[in-house]
């Protein structure tokens, strides 16, 4: 539209929020003036005998101010939700298929089951949407600016799978290069899994990529898993060469899904439930009926109680329950005892680097409130005035503790790169040498 053209439709659509008709029921005007439900038919989509208007049209403007009105103050990221879920719905399986796909692997089993074939009457529960709307985010735009930056690369491309019912939706494929690539952009508690390597279900639904690029006569050569921490930028890139065997294996778990639903066989439970696993309690939109949680509150008990021993436990079932968590207490307690003996020989090294772990001396100082709160009320008992209590000083203490981390494995395998080509570097040194000797 011309921004002439716009300009005059928004200052017709204010005038209609101006006068207030927006705050009352809605007329739903007709270009004409008339309001819809004067024009003529059932549906009130003939003329207006008071203006002479043939068929109804509705007023642009009026439905600009209706729109403008109703959505003054959406959540950014809703609005991101929407734009990503417009530009890119979830891919429909085959006719008859099932909607399992390469971002299902080594995912709950029962989710998916309820996911597919809901069971009539299940109501899904509110999930906590903030940390995949940023991470689709963080996605489109860095789609964005590659897009622009390196044009020979696919975006979003459109893979099928063979032996799935629906395609899949790679992030980024490089002809040049025979590279697979997926992005991820965790956040801290997953960044943390990390240090000990990309997530298996990562590197699987990676490889299922490259078994479908190749399926389409296309080069793989790499799989690259490449996440980015959400909050603080920090990139990790995991490549290793494409595995056949690998996205096989993938691809018999995800077959095995879709065979447990075409014969109706009920899946297990992969996730440990809402009260120990966050996976469960934040994002899980069947939580509520996967793990009879309302039933659950009702009877005052858990919903791994009430789910896995039942809504009347049975002797031996509630046996087997105390005597595993009596196991794994004294298992914790060895174990507590056991790293603080451990723990303590760090004490008193230096910062740095011991093998593949990091040992780091930290410090803070911490406001200790709860002496002055009872330094507070001792004056105060004493009868302490206003003036008094202001002056009685808050103190601090110094806290001191070893930190060990692991060496992070995107570290040990850039270490392990750069010893394989500097020993190539060595060696054709020594091809030289020999041949100039020759």
């Amino acid at each position: 539209m011309r921004p002439d053209l716009a300009r005059a439709l928004a200052e017709r659509a204010h005038a209609f929020v101006v006068s207030g008709a927006m705050d009352s029921e809605r007329t739903n005007p007709c270009a004409c003036g008339g309001p819809e439900v004067e024009h003529a038919g059932t549906a009130h989509r003939g003329g207006h005998p008071g203006t002479g208007c043939r068929r109804y049209r509705p007023d642009t403007a009026y439905q600009l101010a209706a729109r403008a009105v109703d959505n003054a103050d959406t959540h950014p990221l809703d609005d991101v939700d929407a734009y990503l879920t417009g530009l890119y719905p979830r891919p429909t399986p085959a006719p008859g298929g099932h909607g399992v796909g390469p971002s299902d692997y080594l995912g709950c089993r029962k989710a998916i089951q309820l996911r597919e074939a809901p069971p009539p009457g299940m109501v899904r529960n509110d999930v906590d949407m903030f940390a995949a709307r940023a991470g689709s985010g963080w996605h489109e735009l860095t789609r964005l600016a590659r897009e622009k930056q390196y044009p020979w690369r696919e975006y979003e491309h459109e893979v099928a799978i063979p032996g799935l019912d629906r395609v899949g939706r790679l992030d980024e494929y490089d002809g040049v290069l025979a590279r697979v690539k997926d992005l991820k952009f965790p956040g801290e508690h997953t960044w943390n899994d990390l240090a000990d390597g990309p997530d298996p279900a990562h590197r699987g639904q990676g490889h299922i990529y490259g078994l479908g690029m190749r399926a389409q006569g296309r080069p793989v050569d790499t799989v690259e898993i490449e996440y980015m921490h959400r909050m603080e930028g920090e990139v990790e890139r995991f490549p290793e060469p494409y595995d056949e065997g690998t996205a096989e294996e993938a691809l018999d778990w995800l077959s095995g899904v879709n065979f447990a639903l075409d014969v109706g066989a009920e899946m297990e439970r992969d996730r440990g439930g809402p009260s120990s696993d966050v996976i469960c309690e934040r994002f899980c939109p069947v939580r509520d009926h996967c793990w009879n949680v309302a039933a659950a509150k009702a009877a005052g008990r858990s919903p791994e109680s009430y789910t896995i021993l039942g809504a009347e436990p049975e002797q031996r079932h509630a046996v087997w329950a105390a005597e595993r968590a009596l196991s794994f207490k004294r298992d914790r307690a060895e174990a507590k005892t056991e790293y603080t003996r451990a723990h303590s020989l760090l004490v008193g090294l230096h910062n740095g680097r011991y093998g593949d772990v990091l040992v780091t001396n930290k410090s803070r100082k911490m406001p200790e409130h709860e002496k002055w709160a009872k330094a507070v009320k001792a004056a105060l008992d004493d009868g302490a005035t206003a003036e008094q209590l202001q002056k009685i000083p808050l103190t601090y203490r110094w806290d001191h503790w070893v930190e060990v981390k692991p060496v992070r494995a995107a570290d040990l395998d850039a270490e392990e790169a750069a010893a394989r080509a500097a020993e190539a570097a060595d060696a054709e040194v020594i091809d030289l040498q020999k041949a100039g000797a020759a």
